[in-house]
């Protein structure tokens, strides 16, 4: 089984979503954020890697079109990683809003219900003051259930 660096290293270029909020940031036109955002609904979800530096690491992303996407999700710290790790992530042009503190592989649920456009800002705080690369699943699935049987917590194998 790949370790996350190696999904993340071989997703280099991919454009960087976080569902906390489910939101695509990226330079990408309106549509091909769209349709980016479909392939990772339609995958189950992406590893993500944020930089971390003395325990913290944050992220805005700009504006981006969600089309009143809703989904189902599940945050999953990598196992390989110690400490809590505390997530605020909201939505800036909605409601959905996720505060939680997450330890390495324990599944962290969320629902994310989108309006036309999304943006997100999230903040990260370690338990430990130490620099390294928050590596993060994301996975996510329609609210209706319709992910395949497949827990969405867990990443696919490869």
């Amino acid at each position: 089984m790949s370790s996350p660096a190696d999904v993340v290293a071989r997703r280099a270029g991919r454009v960087a979503t976080l569902v906390a909020a489910a939101i695509l940031a990226s330079t990408l036109p309106a549509q091909a954020q769209i349709f980016e955002l479909m392939r990772i609904v339609g995958e189950g979800g992406t590893w993500l890697g944020l930089p971390v530096t003395a325990g913290r690491a944050s992220f805005v992303g700009p504006a981006v079109p969600v089309a009143g996407l809703s989904l189902d999700g599940c945050l999953r710290v990598w196992d390989g990683h110690s400490g809590e790790w505390t997530i605020r992530a909201e939505d800036k042009l909605g409601a959905s809003r996720l505060d939680v503190t997450a330890m390495p592989g324990q599944p962290v649920r969320f629902e994310f219900r989108g309006g036309l456009q999304a943006q997100l800002d999230a903040q990260v705080e370690w338990s430990e003051a130490r620099d390294t690369t928050l590596h993060l699943w994301v996975g996510v699935a329609p609210p209706s259930g319709r992910d395949h049987g497949r827990d969405i917590c867990q990443p696919p194998p490869g």
